[in-house]
């Protein structure tokens, strides 16, 4: 079963493609970097993958904008013909995704779509056809206020119809559960009488009943979701004949320490990274409002030289965290990128951790990063991974949304990828990490000892 994944930002990507990758299925995530959009499709000669994933970066972009961010994704899926196509969305309705959902009906000719946003492991379910988030209708939440929610509507079937001009239908929950065949029979015949189905989530095993349902409905329609439905569709398809496989844990040198690069200021990080400081080793480095500004407009070379030698300097000691200015500023995600970037030129990390779609974004952008590979998840909904093709060839990471996790998910990312953590890291000592990791990895640019 080959499955192509549109998701609208990175994390997301991430997550998607690490709920197959855990049940032994390959993955692998394209990045479009601004200018190079036309470059979408896989590079030639590059390895088949069971699942496609691409990152279109339309989180925070209007509707008007939609059609010019995806059709390159979609000219290159054309002649790829998957089996299944799986638009992810933010379960709490953030992005300009029922522009998205048009666009990909008519764009591939599918006549018919399945919406199932439902994430009940982070409390968001579908009842009713009302997306709620810990019970409460979403358009009620602190959500509703973030520029990305488009939606004023927590009813989807509305906010649906009135979008794409298309007859809408609820299937509720009492359908859901009596059981997969009988569910999918329900949606063939819903099928005949409308175009777009949404379909109400409660609990987990509604998400796993709806995606065993899906056996009785052909053609499948375009699948719209958020990573709750994605994990248990990736269960089926492991189900069905892939042999299920681990990545090794695979030995090699390790000359600093684990860089965690936060950008996002949602209340759950803010918890993980305090967390963190408390419970490891690290040096904690603040990006500083006026820094953040002149690398924005192409400036701050002593600056951002300085903070990057300094950071280098505390990595062969230890793991470091580098945090966002204390107040909201523009331009952090870009800056945090060319940080990471500058730093990597003087000596490369044990690993990076990433909080935030925008935060991984400019990361990837700034190293040049166009595709990754998908190793699995650390834990559920935080997946970890591999840089291909990179400055930091090999290099293993762990991309984490700003409000997924526990409050112990930093150091646990931290652990992950370094499981000798607590160790004093030094540029030759040796060690392990994660599974992503390659049997080395060499630094063209590292320099002898830290700068005073």
């Amino acid at each position: 079963m080959r499955v192509t994944v549109f998701a609208d930002d990175l994390t997301g990507a991430n997550e998607t493609a690490a709920c197959f990758v855990h049940d032994g299925i390959s993955a692998r995530v394209h990045l479009v970097l601004p200018g190079a959009i036309e470059t979408a499709s896989a590079p030639s000669g590059s390895p088949r993958r069971d699942v496609v994933v691409y990152d279109t970066e339309t989180r925070n972009v209007c509707n008007d904008a939609v059609a010019d961010r995806l059709i390159p994704f979609v000219r290159s899926e054309r002649a790829g013909a998957p089996s299944a196509v799986y638009k992810k969305i933010d379960s709490t309705l953030r992005g300009p995704f029922a522009a998205e959902i048009g666009f990909l009906m008519n764009e591939l000719k599918l006549e018919t779509c399945l919406v199932a946003p439902a994430f009940p492991a982070q409390g968001r379910t579908t009842s009713q056809g009302y997306q709620l988030v810990h019970g409460k209708p979403v358009g009620e939440t602190a959500v509703a206020q973030d520029k990305a929610f488009l939606v004023r509507d927590s009813h989807l079937p509305a906010h649906l119809e009135k979008a794409l001009g298309k007859q809408i239908l609820t299937i509720g929950s009492r359908e859901v559960e009596d059981g997969p065949e009988a569910l999918g029979q329900v949606l063939r015949r819903a099928f005949t009488r409308a175009e777009v189905l949404v379909v109400d989530a409660e609990r987990e095993d509604h998400v796993e009943t709806l995606a065993k349902a899906l056996e009785w409905v052909s053609p499948l329609p375009l699948l719209v979701g958020a990573a709750g439905l994605a994990k248990h569709l990736g269960g089926q398809a492991a189900s069905r004949g892939q042999p299920k496989k681990r990545a090794a844990l695979v030995t090699a040198e390790v000359e600093a320490g684990v860089l965690v690069a936060c950008g996002s200021r949602h209340p759950a990080t803010v918890e993980q990274t305090a967390s963190l400081q408390q419970t490891l080793d690290v040096s904690t480095f603040r990006l500083d409002p006026a820094l953040v500004s002149s690398v924005g407009g192409g400036r701050g070379g002593d600056e951002l030289s300085a903070l990057a030698e300094s950071i280098a300097c505390a990595l062969r000691q230890r793991d470091v965290l580098l945090l966002p200015p204390h107040a909201p500023v523009s331009g952090v995600a870009s800056a945090l990128g060319r940080v990471v970037a500058e730093v990597s030129r003087r000596i490369v990390p044990g690993g990076l951790v990433m909080t935030g779609g925008d935060t991984a974004f400019g990361v990837f952008e700034a190293l040049g990063v166009r595709t990754i590979e998908i190793g699995g998840e650390v834990r559920e909904g935080i997946p970890f991974g591999s840089l291909p093709n990179s400055i930091l060839n090999g290099l293993p990471f762990v991309t984490k949304a700003g409000g997924f996790g526990a409050a112990d998910a930093l150091v646990q990312c931290v652990r992950h990828l370094r499981p000798s953590v607590g160790r004093t890291a030094t540029a030759s000592a040796g060690g392990q990490v994660g599974p992503a990791s390659p049997a080395s990895v060499g630094n063209p640019y590292k320099k002898g000892g830290c700068v005073s």
